[in-house]
């Protein structure tokens, strides 16, 4: 039997990265930043890129990274992928930091429970993917960051972003969008 592999980012595409990341920001700054994907760096404004990934690295080094809560549907479809057979490997831009690591796990552990995830590959957060993607072959594939999809796409995945409100209208070529994680089950297991 085939091994059932699923490749899928975190942050906003199983738990609510941006929210929480908006909520920091604006008790920081006293105003929020005017997107919802902090991938959007442009959309931050005044703060530059290294200011911007400062205050990244410290909010995924906070105790505020371990509250992130689930998006409704992964909080039901991952787990029944898993108890059907599926290994689930996330492969998130959250940071390389050790702390990081064991906030990330502290927090998928809590909200997915213990066997959940089988692993979670770590990059920085202007990382590429491909460094792991590289490690699995033609595998269903979900993140809400385009250029991710696309690298993994070109490298023989199959690709879906996760619709979110920042990406409304956005449509690709060749990738689908889909709408939720229940679309995603209909999707890998037909």
């Amino acid at each position: 039997m085939t091994q059932k592999i699923l490749l899928t980012d975190i942050d906003d595409a199983i738990v609510s990265w941006s929210t929480h990341f908006r909520k920091y920001f604006k008790d920081l700054h006293g105003h929020k930043p005017t997107v919802r994907s902090a991938s959007e760096t442009v959309a931050y404004g005044h703060i530059p890129i290294p200011e911007l990934e400062e205050h990244i690295l410290a909010f995924n080094n906070s105790d505020h990274f371990t509250d992130l809560q689930p998006k409704a549907d992964a909080c039901k479809i991952l787990p029944k992928l898993k108890k059907e057979g599926w290994t689930i490997v996330g492969i998130t831009a959250c940071g390389r930091d050790q702390k990081t690591d064991e906030l990330r796990w502290k927090n998928i552990n809590k909200m997915f429970g213990e066997q959940t995830f089988s692993d979670i590959r770590f990059i920085n957060w202007y990382e590429c993917k491909s460094e792991h993607l590289k490690d699995f072959e033609n595998c269903p594939f979900v993140d809400d960051n385009i250029k991710h999809a696309e690298t993994a796409h070109k490298m023989g995945h199959r690709s879906m972003i996760i619709h979110r409100s920042y990406r409304r209208k956005f449509k690709h070529p060749t990738i689908p969008v889909v709408s939720d994680w229940n679309e995603i089950y209909e999707r890998i297991t037909k």
